[in-house]
């Protein structure tokens, strides 16, 4: 029920934060505009997965997550964890991004701290790739325990 209502609110959150983005960010340069406005999609995206798809609930104190949400019974609780471990590495790899574009908004042209935009991008997508390794492995992995019965 938690989720649900959290679910709910932050929608008018999100709402909000896209309104403010679109309406009153004209000034700002174009990557930290399209920078704020990827981080924010993430996270609603997010939001819409965890609080009414997935809704997954912690077994303390056993390290493992019950899945209480109507995606769960379709693709398997493997899958949907491997789903949000995925939106976790974006989100990373979306705030990354954001605060390199501010780096670069805010170092003088000639500055020999300045990433080219070509490196930028291919040390993004290395990063990327490296992170996503780990819901891969995940999923192919991953068993339930034994007692998995037992612990339910």
């Amino acid at each position: 029920r938690f989720q649900f209502v959290y679910g709910t609110l932050i929608m008018f959150v999100h709402v909000m934060a896209f309104y403010l983005l679109i309406m009153h960010t004209v000034p700002w340069a174009r990557g930290v505009r399209a920078a704020y406005v990827l981080y924010q999609t993430q996270m609603l995206m997010h939001d819409v997965w965890t609080c009414f798809l997935l809704r997954g609930y912690t077994l303390l104190p056993y390290p493992g997550i019950f899945c209480a949400g109507p995606i769960c019974p379709i693709v398997g609780g493997f899958v949907s964890y491997a789903i949000e471990n995925l939106f976790m590495v974006n989100l990373a790899c979306v705030l990354m991004f954001f605060l390199l574009v501010m780096h670069q908004q805010l170092l003088p042209p000639a500055s020999s701290l300045s990433i080219s935009r070509r490196s930028l991008i291919m040390s993004l997508i290395a990063m990327y790739l490296v992170l996503v390794l780990n819901p891969i492995a995940a999923l192919l992995a991953g068993s339930d325990p034994p007692n998995r019965d037992e612990i339910l």
